[in-house]
């Protein structure tokens, strides 16, 4: 879509088209969860009482995996459930921040631009992850 090679860095990339790595989906797709969990009144007190059952450490349950959200986030479980609207929208800012440099400069540049051959080849060059080579020279 973007017309960059298959050996690009897409982190800033993605950030300037404002898409969530698959990580950050997954944990952004899990408190919109529990947000709509919340709303119903049966599923908000099923939740609640989960929330109190202790897990093995080896589990791999939707609970334990809020709860390690909520640590990853600094963040107490309570604190989340009560302002999970907040907690939501803070995340999704926080995951799409783009460090204000040179490079997220050329590559917003080039996207804005990526009609231009000369620019989609430059987007390439300035994200390329693969070994830098001489076309000239041969083994």
């Amino acid at each position: 879509m973007t017309g960059l090679s298959r050996n690009s860095h897409i982190s800033n990339t993605r950030k300037i088209l404002r898409i969530l790595s698959i990580e950050e989906l997954f944990k952004y797709m899990k408190l919109i969860f529990v947000k709509n969990l919340l709303n119903n009144k049966l599923c908000s007190d099923i939740f609640k009482l989960l929330l109190t059952t202790n897990y093995r450490n080896n589990s791999t349950s939707f609970i334990k995996n809020f709860k390690d959200i909520c640590n990853e986030l600094e963040l107490e479980v309570n604190y989340v459930i009560k302002n999970i609207n907040n907690v939501i929208k803070d995340y999704k800012q926080v995951c799409l921040i783009d460090e204000d440099n040179t490079e997220t400069e050329l590559i917003s540049l080039c996207l804005k631009n990526n009609h231009d051959y000369a620019m989609m080849y430059q987007l390439n060059l300035v994200t390329y992850a693969g070994p830098q080579y001489d076309k000239n020279y041969t083994n």
